[in-house]
């Protein structure tokens, strides 16, 4: 790229609505769905959880829904048990205590496979998905496509991302950010280049994030308002709206950042024909090599 790629978020936010505007009960499942895998009651981690709370009598209540799914608030809620017991007797305080660390890392440990294993590969197709919708009528098959083609090259680079991340917020919390909003394109450039090497796809997402990363952050915290009354209304407003709002924002940002994103008039779809619909279903010529750079051949 020549030069730095000037947007605003007016622009994008503008996009991203007339997108789901066009598009809104397909986004919205999508969404939902990955909102119930995620955050949901039948996750593996969520199940311990609720065996906990039948056992122990202990509410996780304030368990925090997220990526994390609450596992220092699992912890919490064991220990507390144990302790309000009051148990005597060596032999039973070492049985509980032995208990508390197995199912905290049952916990940690389910989590962890769930994320890189299904959720990482998801979120993936899910970015893939939003990316159709720009463009045509998007299909739900777009959030397995992860599943079918190049599925452990992508599993592996999305695991080495969150470890970044996760390494540089060890350090500081500052430069974790940082690294978070610098490589916040590589599940962008894997829904389109799924065989890119990992080496490659970080240096495509650093380029397309040079220069940009403070406007990204603040591009972040412009939906903070959102999140708000979205909690405020215990997350239906995050499911209808917010969230796909958001997610299409940032998928609007990627496209500009590509090339401009010069196709406004395919998000107003309005029915073609079966066969003209397949002629325009494939991802728009805004591919890049796998040196990091630009590139106009064909994906």
């Amino acid at each position: 790229m020549e030069g730095k790629v000037q947007w605003t978020r007016r622009e994008l936010k503008k996009r991203s609505k007339a997108v789901l505007h066009t598009h809104y009960w397909r986004i919205v499942l999508v969404v939902l769905l990955l909102s119930l895998l995620m955050d949901g009651n039948k996750t593996p981690v969520s199940l311990i959880e609720s065996a906990v709370q039948e056992q122990s009598g202990v509410s996780i209540q304030d368990a925090p829904k997220s990526s994390s799914l609450g596992l220092a608030s699992t912890y919490q809620a064991i220990r507390d048990w144990v302790m309000e017991k009051q148990y005597v007797g060596s032999i039973v305080i070492g049985t509980a205590v032995l208990t508390i660390v197995v199912l905290f890392f049952i916990v940690a440990i389910s989590w962890l496979l769930l994320a890189i294993f299904i959720v990482n590969p998801l979120y993936v197709g899910g970015v893939r998905f939003y990316n159709r919708a720009f463009d045509t009528k998007p299909r739900f098959k777009e959030l397995f496509h992860v599943f079918e083609y190049k599925y452990r090259n992508v599993v592996s680079i999305m695991f080495l991302k969150d470890i970044y991340v996760l390494l540089w917020c060890f350090l500081f919390i500052i430069p974790g950010i940082i690294k978070s909003y610098e490589y916040l394109m590589v599940s962008y450039i894997l829904s389109e280049h799924p065989d890119m090497q990992a080496k490659e796809a970080f240096a495509a997402s650093r380029q397309l994030m040079q220069g940009q990363k403070w406007k990204a952050f603040v591009l972040d915290l412009s939906f903070l308002g959102w999140a708000i009354l979205s909690g405020m209304t215990f997350g239906v407003l995050g499911i209808f709206f917010v969230s796909p709002y958001r997610a299409l924002t940032f998928t609007a940002l990627y496209r500009k950042l590509l090339g401009g994103d010069v196709i406004p008039h395919n998000i107003y779809y309005d029915g073609m024909e079966e066969e003209a619909e397949n002629g325009w279903y494939s991802l728009p010529d805004r591919s890049i090599s796998h040196n990091g750079q630009e590139d106009k051949q064909e994906v």
